[in-house]
């Protein structure tokens, strides 16, 4: 039987003595998949990165399962070594607790080397060893062969050795698996000892019938298991690429893309789930899971497993990016004509084109205008982000972009990210010379500012995105942008991560970013030189101030181009 020794239920010692991120240690790898954060080494720690486990007994390693990849930070040269030391009684903690004070010196072992993977395919997801040929890759998943098989038995240490990172990214490891079977090399007394401490034997029922005992040996039907992890589902789960999961699993990879600022997708294509490429409850197998369970009944085994829906929240609820605005009751009850003309603020994400914008009066203008206005403030964190009142770093960015019209002579693509009017876009877009989209937040504010755009009559078919920078990621083109400008956007320090995301999506390897901002703002925190050192830390951008405003509040124009690699 194989299983995967990795895991809390072992007791698998890691050590590392490389500086490694608060609550991303070496010993997340062991836990529970819930809980599992991964290994992500300090961003001044560079490679190599060796990580030692070492295990309470001795066993025989069939294959090695693990995620290179923890959002943007990336391993990409991996080492796989291991040690041959035998552990007996006397010396695991699996018997006492008190042997790991006892520990030989890692330093004092010799490793032979099992593996060596070198893979910088972006899409890589998950690497698969096996001690033998396999054709299991698959554009996320790519299978390997391990290069020593006569190391793989009786093995009590590995060795992780991450050589290599993407780029300027962290070392990291999403999960590891580690599966095989108790060495033949232990002694008969120990490895009975070992099985009753790893796999101790159920207390037997006080009453079985005998007619459904008969039933109780037989294997769980593969078509039963959940695709990732191998347990029986309770509530199978259909998604759009076929393979099928249980909801639980669904809920924890759907809460995992959440905070990860992404949209929650299928975890083996990787495609963002849409309207019509929904998970579905997979309702034939949902009833023949609960007739095996009704007939294993009095089996212990099942004995744990429900067979009714519980009431949790429906799979579409848990990926619909709707933004409302918070109101009283009185104010709910109170839905004005306009709000049914316009709609709900925020209501979905995507873009327009300027061509597809109908034309509209100056009173309906004023009557969307007023609307926004009747905030007691000019931002209203995700409902109102101030984008009709047209802010005093926007007029500076105008006034650069100027003096350094020869320089974007060579730059075609631009975006501006939060545009509200859009006064910098705008000055480019009026040249004739660039193709330039607009982003903000809003829709209403981006209609209002496409209108503006269609007067003008250019040729270009300016695109308008609208949303939340977390949710547009799958819609604004990645590396496309050679120009991307930004002013009064930093002023929130819980949308750094989003927007640095959303920045090192869109640019292209050469682009330049402009943002324009005060230097400090009062009540929320953020400010330049916050920034500042969140770039540092993520090491995607080197920046530099390129003009500074003096004012009662100093602005500053940064300019920012991606590191060198």
């Amino acid at each position: 039987m194989l299983v995967n020794f990795c895991t809390a239920k072992f007791q698998p010692v890691f050590e590392c003595s490389q500086m490694q991120l608060d609550g991303y240690h070496a010993e997340n790898l062991a836990k529970d998949f819930s809980q599992n954060h991964g290994f992500l080494a300090d961003s001044l720690q560079r490679p190599p990165i060796d990580i030692y486990i070492r295990f309470p007994l001795n066993i025989d390693i069939k294959h090695i399962y693990l995620g290179p990849s923890i959002g943007h930070h990336r391993s990409t040269l991996i080492e796989f070594c291991v040690n041959h030391q035998m552990i007996d009684e006397k010396t695991s903690w699996l018997v006492d607790s008190s042997n790991k004070s006892n520990l030989v010196n890692v330093k004092q072992l010799s490793f032979h080397r099992i593996a060596q993977i070198l893979n910088e395919n972006e899409n890589t997801q998950r690497i698969e060893i096996y001690d033998h040929e396999t054709e299991q890759s698959n554009s996320n998943t790519f299978a390997y062969r391990f290069s020593a098989n006569t190391h793989l038995i009786n093995c009590s240490t590995i060795k992780l050795t991450i050589k290599r990172a993407w780029r300027v990214s962290s070392c990291a490891l999403k999960y590891l698996q580690i599966w095989g079977s108790l060495s033949n090399s232990i002694p008969a007394e120990f490895k009975t000892k070992l099985e009753q401490i790893l796999f101790p034997t159920p207390a037997k029922p006080l009453e079985i019938n005998e007619a459904t005992c008969s039933k109780t040996s037989e294997e769980i039907p593969s078509d039963f298991l959940d695709a990732l992890t191998s347990d029986l589902m309770l509530i199978p789960m259909l998604l759009p690429s076929g393979h099928i999961i249980d909801q639980t699993t669904l809920e924890k990879c759907i809460a995992e893309d959440t905070r990860w600022c992404r949209l929650p997708r299928d975890p083996f294509t990787l495609k963002s789930f849409t309207e019509i490429t929904q998970p579905v409850v997979a309702q034939q197998l949902k009833m023949r899971i609960d007739q095996f369970l009704s007939e294993h009944q009095n089996d212990p085994k099942y004995r744990q497993y429900g067979r009714v829906l519980d009431p949790r929240p429906t799979i579409p609820d848990m990926f619909k990016f709707n933004f409302n605005i918070e109101e009283d009751q009185d104010t709910q009850n109170k839905k004005s004509d306009e709000d049914e003309q316009f709609g709900a603020l925020n209501q979905d994400f995507g873009y327009i084109r300027i061509d597809d914008l109908p034309n509209e009066s100056d009173e309906d203008t004023e009557k969307m205008r007023q609307r926004f206005e009747s905030y007691r403030s000019d931002l209203v964190p995700n409902v109102y982000e101030g984008g009709f009142k047209t802010w005093e770093c926007s007029y500076d960015l105008v006034d650069y972009l100027q003096s350094i019209g020869d320089n974007l002579r060579d730059r075609k693509t631009v975006i501006e990210l939060g545009c509200g009017s859009g006064l910098p876009g705008t000055a480019l877009n009026k040249s004739g010379e660039f193709q330039v989209d607009f982003q903000d937040f809003n829709r209403e504010v981006i209609e209002q500012t496409g209108k503006q755009l269609k007067k003008d009559k250019r040729s270009y078919n300016n695109r308008m995105f609208f949303g939340d920078w977390g949710d547009l990621l799958n819609i604004i083109p990645a590396h496309y942008y050679d120009v991307i400008l930004t002013s009064e956007t930093i002023y929130n320090t819980g949308n750094y991560a989003k927007l640095v995301e959303l920045l090192n999506h869109a640019l292209t390897s050469n682009g330049v970013i402009y943002l324009a901002a005060k230097v400090y703002y009062f009540g929320v925190q953020g400010g330049v030189r916050q920034f500042e050192e969140f770039i540092a830390k993520t090491g995607l951008f080197k920046t530099r101030v390129v003009r500074v405003i003096d004012a009662n509040v100093k602005r500053e124009i940064l300019e920012m181009t991606r590191s060198i690699h």
